[in-house]
């Protein structure tokens, strides 16, 4: 049985790792040492603070194989964005001109941002296999055990497209221009330091109908690692917005946690027994729902009503609960 639980300090050298395995893209696992330890320094006391109103807080966890003890992924939550440097996208808007509309790009910029969720890596050993859809879903029965540390609203960036050579059509058909940098060249500025947007790109907007028109499909085309991704998200319940990350051109998604479908689906139950089998063909979510989080994809038979369930004796390990115990269980696929 796989579990998604906390990072912990023995798995510092396999985040790193991770990070450095992933293309050039991800800014949420940046190829940093120094800020990939920050990042799990911060992760480490964001589990342990008592929060009231969410503030920098960053959660990450690990996709774990109990039995081998392997690390297969990880993912992450960052409770409120924007709070240190401001966020910056390009707005896709229209100029109205005599019969027709003129698409544009304007960069926009905000303080104090909703909840977002990223660092998502899965070995591609472990794909495939229900995994992915265990790691990515897990972060919402996380967010609606302890909603108190998020925001009312959640959003995501996705990865831009990218070309079988490894091209970035919308950096180098926009930003390059502005720069003078190749693609590699600002991702390892931005690794190094947090990237400041208004030296390298125009206030101005950027006329979509000038540029060539693989440019112009380029924006909010998702990199093909990442559709399997954005299409399970859109299936949970958010939505594509009209801004798109500024280097990559990938689509912003975002949803009202409310309607989530992993969150507003989920139900909290005691376990009223522990069976050495379950036997149910759904699969479900389920997780401790406790600030210690652990959660897993397993079988659950409900008792005398759906708030009162039984669970096996692997899940009970997998989520260190007992009988008395309260869980949260979703079904892993929306109907």
């Amino acid at each position: 049985m796989r579990i998604i639980r906390p990072i912990t300090k023995k798995e510092e050298e396999i985040f790193i790792e991770f990070a450095f395995h992933i293309d050039q893209g991800m800014s949420s696992m940046p190829k940093n040492r120094e800020r990939l330890l920050h990042i799990l320094h911060q992760a480490e006391h964001s589990f342990q603070k008592e929060i009231i109103t969410p503030g920098d807080e960053h959660y990450i966890f690990v996709l774990e194989d109990l039995q081998t003890g392997n690390i297969e992924g990880t993912c992450g939550i960052v409770a409120k964005t924007g709070l240190h440097d401001p966020l910056y996208f390009y707005h896709k808007e229209h100029m109205q001109r005599m019969d027709h509309e003129i698409p544009y790009l304007r960069m926009v910029h905000y303080f104090s941002q909703p909840s977002e969720i990223g660092s998502l890596f899965l070995i591609p050993e472990a794909r495939h296999t229900g995994s992915g859809r265990l790691l990515s879903l897990s972060r919402f029965l996380f967010i609606a055990a302890n909603p108190e540390r998020f925001d009312p609203v959640v959003f995501a960036v996705m990865r831009g497209f990218f070309t079988e050579n490894r091209i970035s059509t919308f950096w180098n058909g926009i930003g390059r221009h502005f720069s003078h940098m190749e693609f590699n060249e600002i991702m390892k500025l931005q690794n190094e330091s947090e990237l400041d947007i208004p030296r390298f790109f125009p206030s101005f907007p950027v006329y979509l109908e000038l540029l060539p028109k693989e440019v112009q499909e380029s924006v909010s085309k998702v990199h093909t690692d990442s559709l399997p991704a954005l299409n399970m998200l859109i299936q949970e319940g958010f939505q594509l917005t009209n801004e798109v990350d500024m280097i990559d051109g990938g689509p912003k998604i975002e949803a009202e946690v409310s309607q989530i479908r992993t969150i507003k689906d989920s139900i909290v139950a005691v376990v009223e027994e522990i069976v050495a089998n379950v036997v149910d063909q759904r699969r479900y979510l389920i997780c401790n729902n406790q600030l210690q989080f652990r959660a897993c994809c397993s079988g659950i038979m409900c008792k005398k009503s759906k708030f009162s369930v039984a669970i096996s004796e692997e899940a009970a390990f997998a989520l260190q609960v007992k009988k008395g115990d309260m869980v949260r269980y979703v079904p892993a696929v929306g109907t």
